[in-house]
């Protein structure tokens, strides 16, 4: 059997991607990329291993053209509503950062336009001992918000593997908003 590697685009920017491996094993994740580095990504594994099976899901040209036109992905937002559609790794660093220099005024929430994977934002309000990070679970008028206490280290992990993934680890550990 040949190791076998399946994209799937399940949502503009984001792929799913699962490798098989010879013994019947399999890795998926979710992979947040631009079309042409997937295209660039299936290229050079078809010329590393030309015996390798890649199946790669192709999207109609108006498919693309509406996901294109329509709103972001991701959107970054602070207390101040100051907001960046579609942000980098470093620009959700540099919100947290200025989160931590000024925690009586500030806040930050990266949400989706469309949820994924029952998410629909994870957001961080400074406390006097660490983070409140805290996850919108569901979608428009029906969202459950859980949330727990974390580092700054913990609440960067985080917020990039969500940027990465649209994905949470370890919701189990999160408890329900007390209101």
């Amino acid at each position: 059997m040949a190791v076998t590697a399946e994209l799937e685009d399940v949502f503009r920017n984001l792929f799913k991607i699962k490798i098989s491996f010879k013994d019947g094993t399999h890795k998926e994740t979710l992979i947040s990329v631009r079309r042409q580095d997937i295209r660039d990504l299936v290229m050079e594994l078809r010329s590393r291993a030309p015996q390798a099976v890649i199946k790669c899901s192709e999207i109609a040209d108006d498919v693309v053209k509406k996901n294109e036109d329509a709103a972001a992905l991701f959107r970054l937002q602070d207390f101040n509503d100051d907001a960046i559609d579609n942000p980098t790794m470093d620009q959700i660093l540099d919100y947290i950062d200025r989160m931590t220099k000024n925690p009586e005024e500030e806040h930050v929430s990266l949400s989706l336009d469309n949820p994924i994977n029952g998410i629909s934002y994870i957001q961080a309000i400074p406390l006097e001992d660490g983070y409140d990070l805290q996850l919108g679970i569901g979608e428009g008028d029906d969202i459950d918000l859980i949330c727990k206490t974390c580092s700054l280290d913990e609440l960067k992990e985080r917020f990039l593997k969500f940027y990465k993934t649209a994905d949470v680890d370890d919701r189990d550990k999160f408890e329900p908003y007390g209101y």
